[in-house]
């Protein structure tokens, strides 16, 4: 894969096949991703080109398995005894498995031992099982049909780069408890006075009525206090209920109440009231059992 020549990719044999090795695809894949992220608007974006894995897998049954790694041994053998007859051609290797029916059985279940764990790249990369009892025709135009269905599934370049910037959804709560810590750290040190008005605004305006809604596990605190508007008070009540064991939800509201209206220039003086919401969330707490 590091040759330069590779312009067009590799096509890698039997691997990965065990759950080790499908965690390294994985964690290849997104390696790749990262780096051409990284380099995207550099001079080196060719380098790191985005990377595109075609996986398909070819099941046969024990007893085809067996006739073929039996076949390929004898095929081996009759090329290597003409090679040495003609001196023309190169020599192949000969497996020593593939002349022994209780040695390509032991393979076959080799195979199957790992199969689960070829499964498990499901997880990660779309593929199909590839049924390869049939000719070698029928197989490559087989394998060829499935790669065309999963580069139907990928965006195309363009597309891909404008939105790759955006975090995906599986790596959103990477390192969040550590992000967190160091938040609230920054707060207690850069912002306590403000920190501790946070502190102040959760235990009375927001603890009662988390222990009034203790049995449904859910509650809605709304609040027109202008501390609320204040910056980084918001991020601060987030984080601190996070913190202890809390979902929190926010959104804010702002209502133009009318007044009254002048008389002389019939002009409505309006009022602008700002409420801010917190939907909280957290484990239930079960009376009864039936």
């Amino acid at each position: 894969m590091l040759e330069r020549d590779n312009n067009t990719g590799v096509l890698i044999d039997g691997f990965p096949r065990t759950e080790i090795q499908v965690e390294l695809l994985k964690l290849l894949y997104d390696k790749m991703i990262d780096l051409r992220q990284i380099y995207l608007n550099s001079k080196f974006r060719d380098r790191f080109r985005r990377p595109s894995f075609r996986i398909c897998v070819l099941y046969v049954d024990e007893t085809t398995s067996v006739e073929r790694q039996l076949k390929r041994g004898l095929a081996a053998r009759s090329h290597n005894q003409r090679v040495k007859a003609t001196g023309e051609g190169r020599l192949v290797t000969e497996r020593q498995t593939d002349f022994d029916p209780v040695m390509t059985k032991q393979r076959y279940k080799i195979f199957m031992d790992h199969y689960s764990s070829l499964l498990q790249l499901r997880k990660h990369f779309p593929f199909h099982l590839i049924d390869a009892t049939r000719s070698i025709d029928d197989v490559l135009k087989i394998i060829l049909k499935e790669f065309e269905y999963q580069s139907s599934l990928e965006l195309d370049q363009p597309t891909f780069d404008a939105i790759q910037y955006i975090p995906l959804a599986s790596q959103v709560g990477v390192n969040a408890r550590r992000e967190l810590i160091r938040r609230l750290e920054n707060y207690q040190m850069l912002h306590s006075s403000l920190f501790r008005k946070a502190i102040s605004f959760i235990e009375k305006d927001v603890a009662p009525s988390i222990k009034r809604h203790a049995i449904s596990g859910s509650t809605i605190v709304r609040s027109e206090i202008k501390l609320l508007d204040e910056e980084h008070i918001i991020d601060m009540i987030i984080d601190i209920l996070s913190e202890r064991g809390y979902h929190v939800t926010y959104d804010s509201k702002t209502m133009i109440i009318p007044l009254k209206v002048e008389p002389h220039t019939l002009q409505i003086v309006n009022d602008t009231r700002k409420i801010h919401m917190f939907k909280i969330t957290f484990m239930k707490h079960i009376l009864r059992k039936n």
